[in-house]
C-alpha cells in the first residue's frame, strides 16, 4: 500500500470522529457512554466512507463503531475494489455485518438501499436464509426489496405464460405439461429467491405465507422448477401432509418434472411422521425407490428402521437393514445395535446372533452397546447360559455396563436362579458400578420368586440406605413379600412411603394392595383401596378381581366394609360374585337362586365371548374357592359345570372314562370341588382300569392363581387335597416313582373306602346351611 493510501486512511478515521449528529447522532463521547452498560459491547451505525489509492486498487473503509466497556473505538480497514463495472457504487461491507444491520434495523430500505446495486444472486440468498434463521417476517421483507428493487430482477427475463402452479393450499389448476420445461437452463435470480424463501418457511412451517408465494409467482408468471417443487413439498412433510405431498408431485409431472430421490424421501418423511404413522405408504415408496434403481439417504434408512422398530414390524426392518447393507452405505454401530436390540426384545436371539456375526465380518468392533443388545436377546429368550458366554467374552472386550448386568440380573431371578443373580451383584458392586432401581428391584423380585423374603427385604433396606429411589415395581414387590410373611404392619408402611413419593400407581400396585389388606384381614383398609380405585376409574387387574372375590369366602361382620365397597363399584364380577356368594341356602330360597343364576349364566357366556383365558379361568377359580369356604358345595359344583360348558378349552379336571384327575391350574376350593365331582363317578372309573392317580401338582404358572387359600405359593393345591384325604382316611398316597404332586390308589381300596357311610356322608357335595 502507498504511503498516501495510510494517509488518507488516517485522515478517515480522524474525520469521522467529528462527524456532526446528521451521521452518527452523537454529540460527545460522555453523553454516549451514560447508553452502554459496563462490561456489555454496543455497536453503532456503520460510517462508509470510500477513499482510493493512487494506483485506483485500493479503498479505505471505517466499516463499524463499537463500545467496549465505555471505550469507543473506530475500526479501519483497507480492502480491494470492486470489478469496474461497480467502482462507482458504494464498497459491499462483510455480509455478517450487513445481516446484522438488517437485524436491528428500523427502516430495512435505508439499510439495503446502498447494496442493492451490488450484492449479487448469491448474496442476496445467503442474506435471506441468514435472516430467515432468525425471523422469517424480516425474511419477507428481504424478498420485497430484492424483487421491487434489485436490478438482477429487472435484468433477468420473464417466464411467460406460466399457469402450471396448483398447490393444496388451495391455487387453481393449470392444463400446461410441456415436457421441455424439464429441461431448464440455469433459474433466474428470481426464481432462486422465491425457491430460498420458500425454503425458509417450509422451516418454520408456514403454510399460509407459502400459499401466498405460490401466488404472487402466478401472477408474475415465474415458472417454478425442480428445487422450487421440492421446497414446497418439503414445508407438508415436515408437518405430515401427506396428501398435500402427493399433490405436489403430481403437478410436478404435469409441468413436465421428474421428482427426484429428494422427493420421493420428502413423501417417505410425511408419511412417517403422519399423525396415524403412515408405515406402509413409507415402505411403499422406499420400494418404489430401489426399483427404479434411486439412491436412497443414510437418513431415510435410518428413520425407516426405527419406524419398523416402534411398530414391531422386524420383517419390514430387516428388508430396509439388508437393502442398507447392499447400498454401500457405512453402517454405524448404533445401527447394528438397533437391529440386534429389535430382534432380542422379542427373544430371537437366532437373528441376533446372525447380526452380530455380520457386525464382525464388517469389521467393526463390538462395543459395550452390542454385548448389551446380544444379551437382551438370550435373556428374553430364557437362554442364560449363553448369555453367560456372552458376558465372559464381554468382561474380555472391555468393561460391562450396568445395563448388561442388569439384564442378567433379572433373567437369572426369574429363572430361579438367585445365586447367581446375587453374584452378579457382588461383581458389578467390585467394578465400580453404581447399582440402579433396576438393579435393586431385579433382585428383590428373584428373591421374592423364591420365596426368601427375609434376604428381600435386607436388599430393600440396603437400596434406601444407598439413596436409590424404588419404583411401583420395588414397592410392588415388597408388598408381596410381606404378604407372604403376613407382615401386614411393614406393607402398610410401604404403602405410605409409596404415596410419599407420589408413585403413580396402576392396577398392578392395587392388586398387591388388595392382596395384602385381606390377607391381613385389614378389612377397612381393602374397602378404602376399592373405593380409591373406582373413583379414579381403574379396574382390577385378573389377579386382583381373583383377590377380591375369593375373599368373599371369609363370613361375619369384619367383612361386611369390603362386601359393601364391592357392590357399590362399577365392576359387574363382583356384582356377580356377591350374589352367589352371599345368597344363602335353604329350600326357601332355591326357587329364587334358579332363576338368578340362569340371568348369571348369561353373563358367564358374555364372558366366554371377550375374556381371554387367564382372565375367565381366574374369575371361575375365583368364585368355586369362595362357595367352597363358605359351604357352598353344590353351588360351586354348579360354576364348574357351566365353565365346562362355555369353555372348549376349560378341561381341567378332564372328563370321560379315565382314572386320572388332574386338577392343574385349578384354585384350592375348585380342586376340592373337582375331586368330589370326580368320585361320584367312580363306578364308571373303577371298570376301566385298576389304579387312580390324582395330579395336584403345578406345570402351568400364572394360570389364573392368586395368593388365596391356605396354602402357600405353588403347592397350595397339593396341600388342600393331601390333607383333605388324609382327613378322610383315603388310600390315596404320594409315590416317588410316580413323580411330586401325584397321588395314586388301588382302585378296589378306593371303592372300598367310598363305601363306607362316614365318607359317603363327607364327600357328598351339597350345601351346607
Amino acid at each position: 500500500m502507498t504511503t498516501a493510501a495510510v494517509d488518507l486512511a488516517s485522515s478517515v478515521a480522524s474525520g469521522i470522529l467529528n462527524l456532526g449528529k446528521d451521521n452518527f447522532r452523537v454529540s460527545s463521547v460522555k453523553n454516549t457512554e451514560s447508553r452502554v452498560s459496563i462490561g456489555r459491547r454496543k455497536q453503532l451505525s456503520a460510517g462508509l466512507v470510500r477513499a482510493v489509492s493512487g494506483d485506483g486498487k485500493t479503498v479505505t473503509r471505517t466499516s463499524r463503531w463499537v463500545y467496549r466497556g465505555r471505550q469507543l473505538i473506530s475500526q479501519t480497514v483497507v480492502q480491494p475494489l470492486p470489478s469496474a463495472s461497480k467502482a462507482e457504487g458504494p464498497w459491499k461491507r462483510d455480509l455478517l455485518e450487513l445481516i446484522a444491520d438488517i437485524t436491528g434495523a428500523e427502516n430495512l430500505e435505508t439499510v439495503l438501499q446502498p447494496w442493492v446495486s451490488v450484492l449479487t444472486s448469491e448474496e442476496w440468498n445467503k442474506i435471506l436464509l441468514e435472516v430467515g434463521n432468525r425471523d422469517w417476517t424480516l425474511a419477507m421483507d428481504v424478498f420485497k426489496v430484492f424483487k421491487t428493487q434489485s436490478p438482477l430482477v429487472k435484468e433477468s427475463p420473464s417466464n411467460e405464460g406460466s399457469d402450471s402452479l396448483d398447490f393444496p393450499a388451495g391455487i387453481s389448476k393449470g392444463n400446461s405439461s410441456d415436457s421441455n420445461r424439464s429441461k431448464r437452463s440455469k433459474p433466474s435470480p428470481l426464481l432462486r429467491g422465491y425457491t430460498t424463501i420458500v425454503g425458509v418457511l417450509s422451516r418454520k412451517g408456514r403454510l399460509s405465507e407459502l400459499d401466498m408465494i405460490v401466488h404472487e409467482m402466478r401472477e408474475e408468471n415465474v415458472e417454478p422448477d425442480l428445487r422450487f417443487f421440492n421446497g414446497v413439498a418439503e414445508a407438508y412433510s415436515n408437518l405430515g401432509l401427506v396428501s398435500y405431498v402427493s399433490q405436489v408431485i403430481v403437478q410436478m409431472e404435469q409441468s413436465g418434472i421428474q421428482p427426484d430421490k429428494t422427493t420421493f424421501e420428502l413423501m417417505i418423511f410425511a408419511a412417517l411422521k403422519a399423525k396415524s404413522t403412515q408405515l406402509r405408504k413409507a415402505l411403499q415408496v422406499f420400494q418404489e425407490m430401489l426399483e427404479n434403481n434411486m439412491e436412497v439417504g443414510v437418513k431415510t434408512y435410518l428413520k425407516l428402521i426405527d419406524a419398523c422398530a416402534d411398530a414391531g414390524d422386524i420383517q419390514a426392518a430387516d428388508e430396509v437393514f439388508m437393502a442398507m447393507r447392499s447400498s454401500g452405505h457405512t453402517i454405524y454401530s448404533k445401527t447394528w445395535v438397533k437391529m440386534i436390540q429389535l430382534h432380542g426384545s422379542i427373544g430371537g436371539y437366532k437373528e441376533a446372533e446372525e447380526i452380530f456375526r455380520a457386525l464382525r465380518a464388517a469389521g467393526i468392533p463390538p462395543s459395550a452397546a452390542v454385548y448389551d443388545a446380544l444379551l437382551l436377546a438370550y435373556c428374553h429368550a430364557g437362554c442364560l447360559d449363553q448369555a453367560f458366554s456372552v458376558f465372559r467374552e464381554y468382561k474380555l472386550a472391555t468393561k460391562p455396563s450396568l445395563m448388561g448386568y442388569n439384564y442378567l440380573i433379572e433373567a437369572s431371578g426369574k429363572s430361579g436362579r438367585y445365586e447367581e443373580s446375587l453374584a452378579l451383584y457382588s461383581d458389578l458392586c467390585s467394578n465400580g458400578l453404581r447399582p440402579s432401581t433396576v438393579t435393586f428391584t431385579s433382585l428383590i423380585c428373584a428373591m421374592v420368586q423364591a420365596g426368601h423374603y427375609e434376604k428381600a427385604d435386607r436388599l430393600y433396606k440396603k437400596m434406601l440406605q444407598k439413596g436409590v429411589s424404588p419404583n411401583a415395581y420395588t414397592y410392588t414387590a415388597m408388598i408381596r413379600a410381606y404378604t407372604a410373611c403376613s407382615w401386614t404392619r411393614l406393607g402398610h408402611e410401604v404403602c405410605m412411603k409409596m404415596r410419599e413419593d407420589k408413585i403413580q400407581m396402576g392396577a398392578l400396585v392395587y392388586g398387591a394392595l388388595l392382596n395384602l389388606y385381606l390377607q391381613g384381614r385389614w378389612y377397612k383398609e381393602a374397602a378404602g383401596i376399592i373405593k380409591e380405585m373406582d373413583r379414579a376409574g381403574i379396574e382390577p387387574d385378573v389377579a386382583g378381581y381373583g383377590v377380591l372375590i375369593s375373599s368373599l369366602g371369609e363370613s361375619g361382620e369384619e367383612i361386611a366394609p369390603v362386601v359393601k365397597a364391592m357392590q357399590a363399584s362399577d365392576w359387574e364380577p363382583c356384582w356377580v360374585a356377591t350374589f352367589l356368594v352371599d345368597t344363602p341356602a335353604g329350600a326357601e330360597a332355591e326357587a329364587e337362586i334358579a332363576v338368578a343364576l340362569e340371568k348369571i349364566w348369561s353373563i358367564f357366556e358374555e364372558w366366554a365371548a371377550f375374556k381371554d383365558r387367564e382372565a375367565n379361568r381366574s374369575f371361575y377359580n375365583a368364585i368355586m374357592d369362595a362357595l367352597w369356604r363358605r359351604g357352598l358345595r353344590r353351588r360351586a359344583r354348579s360354576v364348574m359345570l357351566k365353565a365346562r360348558d362355555l369353555l372348549p378349552w376349560y378341561n381341567r379336571p378332564r372328563r370321560g372314562l379315565t382314572s386320572v384327575l388332574d386338577l392343574r391350574g385349578l384354585s384350592v376350593g375348585g380342586a376340592q370341588v373337582a375331586l368330589l365331582d370326580w368320585l361320584e363317578d367312580l363306578a364308571i372309573y373303577s371298570e376301566q382300569s385298576t389304579s387312580m392317580v390324582i395330579h395336584t401338582g403345578s406345570n402351568d404358572p400364572g394360570g389364573g392363581r392368586y395368593n388365596a387359600g391356605r396354602g402357600k405359593g405353588m403347592g397350595a393345591v397339593k396341600q388342600a387335597v393331601t390333607a383333605y384325604l388324609e382327613e378322610m382316611c383315603s388310600p390315596f398316597r404320594e409315590l416317588a416313582e410316580l413323580g411330586p404332586g401325584k397321588l395314586q390308589a388301588r382302585t378296589e381300596l378306593v371303592v372300598k373306602w367310598l363305601s363306607r357311610r362316614d365318607s359317603k356322608d363327607a364327600l357328598r357335595l351339597h350345601d351346607y346351611v
